[in-house]
């Protein structure tokens, strides 16, 4: 009988006091001599990196010889004994892998990156650079390196799909039913132009059963195992941290709920769900694919179901070595990323950015978000656990290091270089670079995988200097790294790093410069003319990185919040390259250049301020950007007013009108009322950036803002409430017409008797109800699948005598004229024409119900 083992390799873990997770690896025997084929988790390459994995400890090869530190002696057992190879295409995709290719063993795919025998195929001889003999023929794969178990990884695919899935249930066994079956696809990403900005990436789990549904599916019963089981084996834990650029001043103020520098678990299941805090501010929650192993640990771990993950949740995945993506411009991407490096790399450049990350690989210094954030290249968070009833406001992070907790094998303390060629026995290297089993004093619960219970297995020699750690089990050991936002002597005294943008210069785009008149192959040009380096450090004192440290700080008091709006159509308007001729915008906005900003804000560079939807530069949509979801701080409650921020903006304009907003009723345009353009496009993209605009507000926009809250499986009282995130999960923020943080009745009532100026029952958005609109009705009666243009005054997608009732009360020219034109029609609408008295309270129906319903929750 040929079994397979799962070997947990943990990642995922100590996410400061509430995080962690575990992971696996899977172990089987093959039927090529000599050759073990891993695959999985990219936060395991560390190990198989390292020469150490193939030190004998054991005397595998039966020569008498073991590796021995004491004496020392080496016996290295690679092109011997043993030949591995190795590569890392993340936890659930090397899962799947291993499901396809170990027992269902077949032709596999080409291995473009890995390693052989510790070596980079990169860095090895001709007759060595390619995997060894199995590949040529049938594939067989005995490990998977995962960095979760193997449960965790597994789609039920029953109806229950809902954010807060557990991949166990009560009792700690079965996972609920729908976990890791989220079928929300990816939306568009219209600024960007490279094949990765499509629409349509799914963000489902893996499955046991192989890929096409063709060969045997395994099962995870361990209680009752057969030749298909698979065996989880938990090896060793790695801290997972979350971490932001600095432009993002998380929190300040009330950003992110919490203090300077952290976050509040709520804060991050909101962000990571819907895109958007629950304040409502759209910050860049960067996510990485639903196959990376780092998600589903950080995911479980603040009690989300992998699937629903997505952050900001836009185009394509970008594969491990496309960090084309990360940079911004023209390709950038802020989600789905296929790798830790992926990840790393777009929160040092995507100014808004939130992310997470492994924070020790057992790659050594530099290698991994820990190191980083100590060198200041983003800011890591201090993390609150604020689902427990008793957190007190703790802020924590969580270990550093790429010797964790200074672990020790065998009651010896090892802190020598783990990257050293023949570095020690493989559980010496382990000890050192992540944290063994017993090191750990919390682990997460099997039934609420966001919540810590004491190891019993945990043994104080193994968990650091001196070997005592006396914590609390809910918390698990930080470094000391000093909690707030900026620059410390903690964090390499950095503001991160200028953003790297994509080079131009070679054409092949549709833009040929960015806004400040660069290719990106100079740098950034601040109001002086001042060259700022992409890539460059920006230091602390430094006049030019202290000005431009906080994104939509336009007024440079040190805040992003409401006061920045003014300053940021200000900027909008003399955005021009330094010593261009005035221009006039898409929108008919004459654009000066920026040398009339010179004088007053001369280190201020507009692109590292403003660039919020990535593309490289400062436009128009970055202004939209603000208007729709950022500049919540200085509002009541720093929860965000949709519809302030966009009168802000147009009263800031000098045109009144900065994005030239046409209304279909012809009624004249008021400040403000561009925020009702939302839908004419389809391209609408929840969470990440407002890209639905065509320009024109008019009933696409009108029953898009129904769709937020009428016939939505989230939303079941009417009011499709922010604050709560099963409802927030399935509905656009930027339906909210009246700033209140909500999507109902009131929203449609504000756009279309506010912005367009009219009355419900004017289907074709003349300003009046008359014949016309009882035309239209009328011609679409008991039609289904229909919107506002076609007689559905309610939002149900159905044209019926609701909606002939509702035309009647607004008939210019009564109601008994209305009777009558519907009857010319063949209509009989006498019976559901109300008296003009109680019409208010029968005729509307459903539309007064919404009301009444909206009005008792608010009670």
């Amino acid at each position: 009988m040929q079994k397979y083992r799962i070997v947990k390799f943990s990642t995922a873990a100590l996410l400061a006091a509430v995080f962690a997770s575990e992971s696996s690896a899977q172990f089987s025997i093959g039927t090529k001599t000599n050759e073990v084929n891993t695959t999985g988790a990219t936060l395991f390459r560390g190990f198989f990196e390292a020469n150490a994995q193939g030190n004998d400890a054991i005397d595998l090869d039966g020569d008498g010889v073991v590796t021995d530190l004491s004496v020392p002696t080496l016996d290295n057992v690679f092109g011997s004994t043993f030949n591995v190879q190795s590569r890392g295409i993340g936890s659930g995709n090397g899962f799947q892998e291993l499901v396809d290719l170990g027992y269902n063993n077949g032709a596999g795919a080409a291995w473009s990156s890995g390693n052989y025998n510790s070596n980079d195929y990169a860095t090895l001889n001709s007759v060595a650079a390619t995997p060894s003999s199995s590949f040529t023929g049938d594939v067989y794969f005995d490990m998977s390196a995962v960095d979760v178990p193997s449960a965790w990884f597994v789609t039920d695919t029953r109806a229950g799909a809902k954010w807060d899935n557990s991949p166990f249930d009560n009792t700690g066994n079965a996972p609920r039913a729908g976990y890791g079956n989220n079928a929300i696809q990816s939306n568009i990403n219209i600024f960007s132009e490279g094949g990765t900005g499509a629409a349509g990436q799914s963000q489902k789990l893996k499955s046991l059963t192989p890929t096409g549904g063709g060969g045997t599916t395994l099962n995870l019963n361990q209680g009752n195992p057969d030749a298909q089981t698979l065996f989880d084996t938990e090896i060793a834990w790695t801290p997972i941290g979350v971490f932001a650029n600095y432009g993002a001043q998380v929190d300040s103020n009330g950003s992110a709920a919490g203090g300077e520098g952290e976050v509040r678990k709520t804060t991050l299941q909101h962000g990571y769900v819907t895109g958007r805090t629950e304040t409502g501010e759209n910050l860049g929650f960067v996510a990485r694919d639903s196959g990376s192993g780092t998600r589903n640990g950080f995911a479980n771990s603040i009690g989300v179901d992998p699937s629903w993950a997505g952050g900001d949740n836009v185009g394509q995945k970008n594969g491990s070595g496309d960090s084309q993506f990360d940079r911004l411009g023209p390709e950038f991407q802020p989600t789905h990323k296929g790798g830790s490096s992926r990840m790393e790399g777009t929160v040092q450049n995507f100014r808004l950015a939130v992310g997470y990350s492994g924070l020790a690989d057992g790659l050594g210094s530099n290698s991994r978000a820990g190191d980083d954030s100590v060198d200041g290249d983003y800011q890591l968070l201090a993390v609150g656990n604020d689902t427990m009833a008793d957190w007190l406001n703790s802020y924590v992070f969580p270990k550093l290091g790429t010797s964790v907790a200074n672990a020790s094998s065998n009651n010896v303390v090892f802190n020598g270089d783990p990257n050293a060629a023949l570095a020690g026995t493989p559980g010496d290297f382990l000890a050192q670079s992540f944290a063994l089993v017993p090191a750990v004093e919390a682990l997460p619960d099997t039934s609420d995988t966001d919540q810590f219970v004491a190891n019993g297995d945990f043994s104080p020699a193994l968990s650091g200097p001196g070997g005592v750690y006396d914590l609390d089990p809910s918390l698990l050991p930080t470094d000391n790294i000093t909690t707030g936002y900026g620059p410390t002597a903690s964090n390499g005294n950095r503001y991160g790093k200028y953003s790297d943008r994509t080079d131009i210069s070679g054409g092949g785009f549709s833009v040929t410069t960015y806004t400040d008149g660069t290719d990106g192959t100079v740098g950034y040009i601040a109001n002086d003319g001042t060259v700022l380096t992409e890539g460059g450090s920006m230091f602390a004192g430094n006049a030019y990185a202290d000005r431009n440290a906080i994104a939509g700080d336009f007024d440079d008091d040190g805040d992003r919040d409401k006061d920045d709006i003014a300053s940021m159509v200000n900027a909008y308007e003399n955005s021009g390259a330094k010593g261009a001729a005035a221009a006039v915008d898409a929108f008919g906005n004459t654009i000066n250049s920026r040398d009339a900003l010179a004088a007053g804000d001369a280190e201020a560079s507009l692109e590292l301020l403003g660039d919020f939807n990535g593309d490289g530069s400062f436009t128009a949509e970055d202004v939209r950007y603000g208007a729709d979801g950022l500049f919540n701080q200085g509002r009541s409650g720093e929860q965000l007013d949709r519809k302030q921020n966009f009168i802000d903006v147009d009263n800031a304009s000098t045109s009144g009108n900065l994005f030239a907003t046409t209304l279909a009723t012809g009624k004249a345009y008021a400040a403000g009322d561009s925020r009702g353009d939302v839908a004419g496009s389809g391209f609408q993209a929840r969470g990440w950036a407002p890209q639905g605009f065509d320009g024109t507000v008019d009933a696409q926009d009108i029953d898009y803002v129904f769709d937020q809250f009428v016939g939505n499986s989230f939303v079941t009282d009417g009011v499709a409430n922010w604050a709560d995130l099963d409802e927030a999960a399935g509905f656009d923020l930027s339906a909210d017409m009246d700033g209140d943080l909500d999507v109902d009745q009131d929203d449609v009532t504000e756009l279309v008797t506010e912005i367009l100026g009219t009355f419900f029952g004017d289907a074709n958005l003349t300003g009046e109800v008359d014949f016309l609109d009882v035309s239209i009705i009328s011609a679409n009666f008991n039609q289904t699948g229909v919107g506002w243009a076609q007689g559905d005054f309610n939002g149900d997608g159905v044209v019926d005598f609701l909606d002939v009732s509702i035309v009647s009360v607004n008939f210019n020219a009564g109601v008994g004229a209305a009777a009558e034109a519907f009857a010319s029609f063949g209509i009989d609408a006498s019976s559901v024409i109300p008296e003009p008295t109680t019409f208010v309270f029968t005729a509307l129906g459903g539309l007064t119900l919404i009301g009444r319903r909206r009005s008792s929750r608010r009670a």
